[in-house]
């Protein structure tokens, strides 16, 4: 480009644990003041998430933000292990994020609520939790790699939930950096509409300099002064000086308006009036892009560096001028359910040395104040708060309490686990239930369902059996894992009562390595582990059929389960797995009658859950698996428990009969490498059983995208690092199970097991 400007390198000084300021009384009223300012008003709160594959810049640029923002007085870096929202021990060693992290910050007199997520597919669940109480999201790309494969991902997460995000191309100082590659993998691999409001800003020697607002036609520089600190400098965009530059960024402006005409009436009509896409006003640019962004039908695309310090205040501007406020989201269902009553959110549960169990909650609607009593309306159980907090990470300050649209730290909630809704008591959550009843016009029992859900757990992929060292180290092992499982839903606890052993299920080797290290450090406790164990399934390969008759006397009461079911392949994944049907008109009138007791049918549903846990071939859970009752006598004092062992027992007697193969989790892995090891990868990935789907350029680099069985994977870290020089990076996340080829079915029953298989 033409334009050129002399900068130096920002000096990089090396800190150790930041020092962060003190919150004042007057910058935390907006938490605690029960007065109405302007300050106060839900429309001046952001309630944001970081979201990005591994590695892309999340936690440096939350850093900055708190920086940049005066929350903190000087800057840590994830390579130093000071950063304020990478707290844990475990991160800090390893210099990535595994457990999501709140901070506050004030901008432009607005409140920004941020969560830094992990971008490891093992941490999913943290991400998961965290979108649940967004109301916006900045993705962070790369720039030199643009869409990556936990980009598709968390993308994909916030898509279901249908969150406003703006994206940032992190990295520009990178030699390889390109702006027109992450608008490409944006359009082609996530299918949105991209706007683009701002360019880089480079010399001849392509070295990044600063960036062109496209909206103003301005450019922002860093520029040092004599001390050598660098201050942000914004200067009019001009034909005369800047020559390329203003060329290309009236161009850039021209093409962004065409593109947002396409999605607000207002702008078409300003072009039509001035008959021409030039000397549109920033104001009505900057109104069509909200309006856009928040009704998620395209996404504002950013540039910097957060490693050089470029690019943060544009980036915090553009979250307070284009992601909704918490009374802008489309999905307002739990402020329209609740009313002013008091509805809260809980999206992480923390055990703090000193203060207890700590729930994060969001506030949807009232006020949550100190000593406050809450009921759960997943448990239906009252509790009491202890101390009402706001969080920067890992330091926590008391508040007298808390209002809508912010986020509070709670002492005192010994049940309450992320994913649960609380409200003040039993009867606003009646009301709530009716209100909710009403809006969508469905009944209160299905509205109490809606509201009481509770957190979607993914199913565990890898498993190890773990012991104490010693008897008198049992106790405190089981509680540390209860404590670890309440915060960490995705950790599986099972206790195997053939091998008499706990195991633990997590989503990948990290995550149990990290659950390993966390026993030993956290809960000094000195533990064994078993070997890795891959989360296979079984699946039905024809139907059964089998009846079954129980009388039991207990007590006083006969008790008596007359039961005939069909079990079969399930083809169809959006049917339920229980359907009550009989050819017979007469039968089909007597389970229709079953059918509308809910206490019947909770416990048939039990009894179809605990049936299919274990398959007749390695005890594997049952998958792709429908259960039909055909018919069903159920004597008159017959308790739902008995009911329930019934439908267990005769599921398990027709699984005897039945034939099963064993299917095979497999994974799409992504893998980044030099051209010169691309030929030893393939390889090496073939000899895994991999499916190579596509070989790619991006850059100077190689991306190798695959299908492989997770059993092929175990060790691949520290293999690819040995295979490559430690050149090489790879991504990994589940896609879907596969049944297992006959000869290796066997080899698996026989590894598992101990004993040969004959089929």
């Amino acid at each position: 480009m033409a334009f050129q400007i002399n900068l130096t390198f920002p000096k990089q000084v090396v800190h150790h644990r930041k020092i962060l300021m003190q919150v004042s009384l007057s910058a935390c009223r907006h938490l605690c003041d029960n007065s109405s300012t302007k300050r106060d008003t839900l429309q001046k709160i952001r309630n944001i998430g970081i979201l990005a594959h591994i590695d892309a810049g999340k936690t440096t640029t939350t850093e900055r933000m708190l920086y940049f923002s005066g929350k903190i007085s000087s800057m840590g870096e994830v390579h130093h292990g000071t950063t304020v929202t990478d707290y844990m021990e475990q991160e800090r060693n390893r210099g990535i994020t595994i457990t999501s992290a709140s901070v506050s910050l004030s901008w432009r007199d607005h409140q920004i609520n941020l969560i830094d997520t992990p971008g490891h597919i093992d941490f999913t669940m943290e991400v998961e939790n965290a979108l649940n109480v967004l109301d916006g999201g900045v993705v962070i790309l790369d720039s030199s790699a643009g869409v990556e494969a936990q980009t598709l991902t968390v993308w994909r997460q916030a898509d279901k939930k249908s969150i406003p995000r703006i994206v940032y191309a992190n990295k520009m100082d990178r030699l390889d950096a390109s702006l027109p590659l992450c608008v490409d993998t944006l359009n082609k691999k996530l299918g949105v509409e991209v706007f683009v409001v701002q360019l880089p800003i480079r010399d001849q020697k392509n070295k990044f300099l600063g960036i062109v607002d496209l909206l103003h036609l301005k450019k922002y520089l860093w520029i040092e002064d004599s001390k050598g600190i660098e201050h942000l400098h914004d200067l009019p965009l001009e034909e005369s000086s800047d020559g390329v530059l203003w060329e290309n960024a009236v161009q850039s402006r021209e093409s962004l308006i065409d593109t947002l005409s396409n999605f607000d009436d207002n702008l078409a009509e300003e072009i039509i009036a001035n008959d021409s896409l030039a000397n549109i006003p920033a104001s009505v640019l900057s109104r069509a892009l909200r309006k856009a962004t928040i009704k998620c039908e395209g996404v504002p695309l950013l540039c910097g560096s957060s490693y050089k310090n470029k690019g943060i205040q544009p980036l915090m501007d553009a979250v307070v001028r284009y992601l909704p406020s918490p009374v802008e989201r489309s999905n307002r269902i739990f402020q329209e359910s609740f009313a002013d009553d008091l509805c809260a959110h809980a999206f992480k549960v923390l055990h703090h040395n000193h203060l207890g169990p700590l729930v994060f909650l969001r506030l949807y609607s009232g006020r949550i104040i100190r000593k406050d009593k809450v009921f759960n309306l997943r448990l239906q159980v009252p509790e009491k708060c202890g101390n009402v907090m706001v969080a920067t990470a890992d330091d926590f300050e008391e508040v007298p309490s808390v209002g809508a649209g912010n986020i509070a730290v709670i002492s005192g909630l010994n049940e309450t686990r992320a994913g649960d809704l609380v409200s003040h008591s039993l009867n606003t959550a009646q009301k709530a239930y009716k209100r909710l009843a009403q809006i969508k016009n469905i009944s209160e029992n299905d509205a109490q369902n809606l509201l009481s859900v509770g957190a979607a757990v993914p199913d565990a992929v890898f498993f190890r059996s773990i012991e104490a060292p010693s008897q008198s180290q049992q106790v405190a092992l089981e509680k540390a894992l209860e404590k670890l499982k309440r915060e960490d839903p995705s950790l599986s606890v099972t206790f195997n009562e053939e091998t008499s052993q706990i195991v633990v299920g997590g989503m990948g080797e990290l995550h149990l390595d990290i659950i390993k290290e966390r026993l030993m450090t956290d809960y000094k406790l000195d533990i064994l582990l078993g070997p890795i164990q891959i989360a296979y399934r079984e699946a039905l390969q024809c139907r059964e059929e089998e009846t079954i008759q129980i009388k039991e006397t207990i007590g006083s009461s006969n008790q008596l389960v007359e039961l005939s079911l069909i079990i079969e392949p399930k083809l169809d994944k959006k049917t339920d797995i229980l359907t009550i049907y009989s050819p017979d008109p007469n039968v089909q009138q007597k389970l229709d009658s079953i059918k509308s007791n809910v206490k019947i049918m909770q416990a048939i549903r039990t009894g179809v859950k605990e049936g299919l846990k274990y398959g007749p071939k390695l005890h594997c859970p049952l998958m792709s698996t429908s259960v039909q009752i055909q018919d069903i006598v159920i004597g008159k004092k017959t308790s739902p428990p008995m009911i329930a062992s019934a439908t267990t027992q005769c599921i398990r007697k027709a699984l005897e009969n039945a034939d099963t193969v064993l299917m095979e989790p497999i994974m799409f892995v992504e893998v980044v490498l030099n051209e010169e090891n691309q030929s030893s990868v393939s390889g090496d990935l073939s000899r895994r059983r991999a499916d190579i789907l596509s070989v790619a350029d991006r850059h100077v680099n190689r991306v190798i995208q695959a299908r492989v069985p997770l059993a092929e994977m175990l060790g691949y870290a520290k293999h690819l690092r040995s295979l490559t020089s430690g050149t090489a990076s790879f991504s990994m996340e589940f896609l879907e199970y596969q049944s297992l080829p006959n000869e290796l079915e066997m080899k698996v029953i026989e590894k598992e097991t101990g004993l040969s298989y004959i089929s």
